[in-house]
């Protein structure tokens, strides 16, 4: 690096000049810009004299004077023992200057202040310099190699300046900032061969990674970041998965919200771990706002950062094409906060699609059996509702027909066998993945109402919603548009729809009701229930749960209650949407 000598010349030299750059002290703003002070390098240890460059930029045509005080101090001189070396020089047209003066090789080794006025105006600026012989940058190395976890602050400070850290830079920091550096400094030389810096260029470029860092962690704004990863030693541009961060399909908002997670974590310790941080925020970031058409390729390319297994990625290749675009609509829109909570979710949905494909052709094969042995040909197979008081697990009585399969592994015996058998059967609802359908689990919003736009055929056009939390290529937001088109649901009434909360017994009334009302539908009943908890309805789902309850649609439990700020379970779906299909004909 141009700002520090190299490692040769430390050891080859009896004396140098070790620069400070990019830094300056504002005693009073005379309207320099640039200013840094220099030193021209050499080997030559028998010269008296190195000459120091102090360079800036001002107004055309000024004055420029420079003070170049005694070693440690950076006040204004008093005594004329206070003064090294005085000078000055004009600025030229364009108002940059460059003032070189003849430093004294016999002067204490040391920070050296420069006081820089201009023209008439009161106050001066500050630059410095450090000038240091071989016999102070060994014992600085030393020291700084020796200092631990609750000294290297303190050494850095007393000793940086001698192996040409930015000591203007470092100085600037605030104290918690200083020590962040300094902790970052240590634990890269931890792991080091005895856990020692083995030279000065190494320990500086610790020093200057440890800035950097430190640098991102401070970085609380978009702004803040994006200039921390564009200033040395970052080069974004050769890191994992750049390629896919600049593509023309990577959009802005995209790119800032990679950076917003980057700027939301404050523990970086190397420059490493915010390499790898954002690649897996690209991969994220591209699931959760890309097109799905877009994000295979981003997935693919880092199937390392999912903690895949062979056979669990040849399980997705062995699928169709309609079948992986299925796994991508899938993971499309999802806010994931990890690449293994993005892998487990891939996997899940890859063994949902294999296990969709698996029930389609079991449940087509069984069809055409049927049809050919009952001689119904291509007529659907219509099972009536049963009695319930009649377990749904065996033959039904009174001529129903015989018991649906079970479709999947854990329903035997279940209240609900019957319901969830032929809702399965009919592509109403589907099951984990793995062969079970967890009847008892909690379903969300967005399953609820995927659940009601396909078992009705609910028509509508791609999506086109204003809610804050559903994404425009996530898996159902095309469902949900459908159902705000045919006003079954508005939403959570705070600009989102709800995605991922479970849906409540109430909320599931009102979305039922609404269904029935847009398809004109008439459902009408004797059942004047009235629960325990009829007061725990909120106000604008007591008409709804009145009315699912008169028709039998959505029943109350054994005690009496009706639960309505209760989690709906799979299981009652399943119940509820067969009893709305069969209340409206279908």
């Amino acid at each position: 690096m141009k700002k520090f000598i190299t490692i040769a010349i430390i050891f080859a030299m009896t004396l140098t000049v070790l620069p400070v750059m990019g830094g300056m002290v504002v005693t009073a703003n005379v309207g320099i810009t640039g200013l840094t002070a220099t030193a021209a390098n050499t080997t030559d240890d028998t010269l008296a004299t190195i000459p120091v460059t102090i360079s800036g930029t001002a107004v055309p045509l000024e004055l420029v004077t420079f003070t170049v005080l005694r070693v440690g101090f950076s006040g204004t001189p008093t005594v004329e023992a206070d003064i090294v070396h005085a000078g000055q020089a004009m600025t030229l047209a364009n108002g940059s200057f460059s003032y070189v003066f003849n430093f004294r090789t016999d002067n204490d080794g040391g920070t050296y202040f420069v006081n820089v006025g201009l023209g008439t105006a009161d106050g001066y600026q500050q630059t410095r310099f450090v000038f240091a012989q071989a016999q102070h940058v060994m014992p600085a190395f030393d020291a700084i190699n020796a200092a631990n976890a609750s000294t290297m602050l303190a050494a850095i400070l007393e000793h940086g300046a001698y192996v040409g850290f930015d000591m203007v830079a470092f100085e600037a920091l605030t104290p918690a900032q200083q020590q962040a550096v300094a902790n970052i400094v240590n634990s890269i030389k931890a792991p080091l061969t005895g856990a020692n810096y083995a030279s000065v260029a190494t320990m500086n470029a610790g020093f200057v990674e440890a800035m950097a860092v430190v640098s991102v962690r401070n970085a609380t704004t978009l702004a803040a970041v994006r200039n921390a990863l564009s200033a040395p030693p970052f080069d974004i541009s050769e890191w994992d998965n750049y390629e896919f961060f600049s593509a023309t399909w990577f959009t802005q908002s995209t790119r800032d919200s990679v950076l917003s997670q980057i700027a939301a974590r404050t523990n970086y310790n190397r420059i490493s771990e915010i390499e790898a941080h954002f690649a897996e925020q690209v991969v994220l970031r591209a699931v959760q706002f890309v097109h799905y058409s877009n994000i295979s390729e981003v997935v693919l390319d880092n199937i390392s950062m999912l903690g895949l297994t062979a056979a669990q990625l040849n399980a997705f290749n062995v699928l169709p094409a309609a079948s992986r675009a299925a796994v991508w609509r899938t993971l499309s829109g999802r806010n994931f906060t990890s690449g293994t909570m993005l892998g487990s979710a891939f996997n899940l949905a890859v063994r949902e699609v294999t296990n969709q494909n698996q029930n389609q052709n079991q449940n087509q094969n069984q069809n055409q059996n049927q049809n050919q042995n009952s001689g119904m040909g291509n007529n659907p197979i219509f099972v009536p509702r049963p009695d319930e008081t009649i377990p749904t697990d065996r033959d039904p009585e009174d001529g129903y027909r015989d018991p649906v399969p079970n479709a999947f592994n854990d329903v035997a015996g279940h209240w609900a066998v019957y319901y969830i058998n032929v809702m399965a059967w009919e592509n109403v609802v589907s099951g984990m993945g793995d062969g079970s359908f967890a009847p008892d689990a909690t379903i969300t919003r967005e399953q609820f109402v995927t659940m009601l736009v396909r078992a009705f055929d609910v028509a509508g056009d791609t999506y086109e919603t204003t809610f804050g939390d559903v994404y425009a290529h996530a898996w159902y937001a095309d469902y949900i548009a459908r159902a705000v088109a045919a006003d079954i649901t508005r939403g959570m009434g705070d600009g989102n729809f709800g995605v991922g909360a479970s849906i409540s017994r109430q909320d599931m009334a009102v979305m039922a009701q609404r269904l029935m009302n847009t398809l004109g539908a008439e459902i009408g009943g004797s059942n004047n229930a009235s629960f325990g908890d009829q007061y725990a309805v909120a106000d604008y789902a007591v008409e709804a749960v009145a009315a699912m309850a008169a028709a039998g649609i959505i029943t109350g439990f054994p005690d009496g209650s009706f639960q309505p700020a209760g989690n709906a379970t799979r299981a009652q779906v399943a119940v509820i949407i067969y009893r709305l299909l069969s209340a409206t004909g279908r």
